[in-house]
């Protein structure tokens, strides 16, 4: 009987240990994560973009301006336990958050955590200022900004999202897909689109917003920058409020 009582005491012990070690994971920053690879840490940041796939169902919190920067994924079982909690998870944008998990750096997508659960996505403050994270090693490091740019200039930042700044040259449409196109004269017979497929185009109807009244104004895009071989350079639209008019 004692030797039960032993074994049960022990596995209790255990058990509060390894939560222990969850509740106290090591926090670090985006540009650390990289380091640790393998290992279930806190990464704490500016949330730069959210973006979500076509279907809507997975959501990618972007803490990096890099292609291949830590995100944070959201698949859909957990960004349905997020949104009951209360959480808009496309509200996140500019926030600065904690993402608790185990560091992946795929070979595809680059460094991520996979969020599978409410608990690991916590939201610390808005992130009205950028401010200056201190690493582990006592060294202050500045956080990442979204660089703001002319169209002109977009091909120096490929693979980077960006704000982007120019005049919309023309728009045009494809009418079986419902898909926009927004064009930006890069002069050399160069240009620049940003493509706005049909169920994000739904979501500016839905906001009795036409799409084709951008054409011929300066505005601002945000997203990550494609230099795609077929198809040059090009922003694809995540959301309607990743597009505005130029102040």
């Amino acid at each position: 009987m004692n030797r039960i009582r032993n074994t049960m005491s022990i596995l209790f012990v255990v058990v509060i240990l390894m939560s222990g070690m969850v509740s106290y994971a090591t926090t670090i920053t985006p540009l650390e994560a990289a380091n640790y690879a393998g290992k279930t840490v806190t990464v704490e940041g500016k949330i730069l973009r959210v973006g979500q796939s076509k279907k809507g169902t997975t959501f990618f919190l972007n803490f990096s301006a890099t292609r291949g920067g830590f995100t944070a994924v959201i698949f859909d079982k957990a960004a349905q336990q997020i949104k009951a909690a209360g959480t808009d998870i496309l509200s996140l944008e500019n926030k600065t958050a904690q993402v608790t998990g185990k560091v992946v750096n795929d070979p595809q997508y680059g460094l991520q955590i996979v969020i599978n659960a409410s608990s690991q996505l916590k939201v610390v403050a808005s992130s009205g200022n950028d401010k200056k994270k201190e690493s582990k090693t006592g060294k202050v490091k500045a956080s990442e900004t979204m660089p703001e740019i002319k169209v002109t200039d977009i091909a120096k930042y490929a693979d980077q999202i960006v704000i982007a700044e120019g005049k919309v040259a023309k728009i045009g449409t494809s009418t079986k897909s419902g898909i926009y196109f927004l064009n930006f004269d890069l002069g050399n017979k160069k240009e620049f689109t940003v493509v706005i497929f049909k169920k994000v185009a739904d979501q500016f109807k839905e906001s009795k917003i036409d799409i084709k009244s951008f054409e011929g104004k300066n505005v601002q895009v945000t997203g990550q920058v494609i230099n795609s071989p077929q198809y040059g350079l090009e922003i694809i639209l995540d959301i309607p409020d990743h597009l505005k008019l130029a102040k």
